[in-house]
């Protein structure tokens, strides 16, 4: 099943790198998105959603309150993302953090988690730069961890240019198949402040 997301194309400006004033008014895109069903059963998805909720807010200071409360959705939501000289990822949307990374060519693991995107980062591509910064984000129920690039991606027409994004060395977790998360959330809610947004720009957003 596929549908349609609006995002704001103000969403999707880059802040990464200085960028001259534009009197291009901002107009929405329309991106699609691919629905993808949970297979595990009803009983597994409320063992993983505790596990998760427990991880995410164990110092947060919901955790004061007597009832923690959790989302748990049977589906994830997906779209395609263009890096670089035309590398296309299939990427999870992700409301939840604020980072960009996908899996990149040294990426290692325990799980598999590595291999089950299908596609890794050419990071030879000379339109990308080694931004000499790490990162290291942590889920609810995974982690990714690797180096900082910066070059142009594209979400739906709109570019972001000279942003930054993660190339994983190391993920742990991710057994779906796409090749990476893009967060939609502004970075005070990520959940190891080590992430790019953390560690580049004083901790500016790459997509705002």
């Amino acid at each position: 099943m596929k549908t349609g997301i609006v995002l704001s194309a103000l969403a999707l400006t880059a802040v990464a790198a200085p960028i001259a004033k534009s009197d291009k008014k901002s107009e929405a895109v329309s991106v699609q998105v691919h629905r993808r069903k949970d297979t595990r059963t009803r009983g597994h998805r409320a063992k993983t959603s505790r596990h998760a909720t427990i991880a995410k807010y164990r110092h947060h200071i919901l955790n004061k309150r007597d009832t923690q409360l959790a989302n748990a959705n049977d589906q994830s939501y997906s779209a395609e993302i263009i890096i670089g000289n035309g590398q296309k990822f299939m990427i999870d949307l992700d409301t939840g953090s604020s980072d960009l990374w996908v899996t990149g060519p040294t990426c290692q693991d325990n799980d598999g988690s590595c291999e089950a995107s299908g596609r890794q980062l050419d990071t030879n591509d000379k339109t990308l730069a080694d931004a000499g910064q790490q990162f290291d984000d942590k889920y609810g129920s995974g982690e990714a961890s690797g180096d900082v690039f910066q070059g142009h991606y594209k979400l739906a027409g709109a570019t972001a240019k000279n942003a930054f994004f993660g190339s994983s060395t190391g993920e742990q977790g991710f057994n779906f198949q796409s090749s990476g998360i893009l967060g939609l959330s502004f970075p005070f809610v990520a959940g190891s402040g080590q992430g790019v947004t953390d560690n580049v720009q004083g901790g500016q957003v790459p997509i705002q």
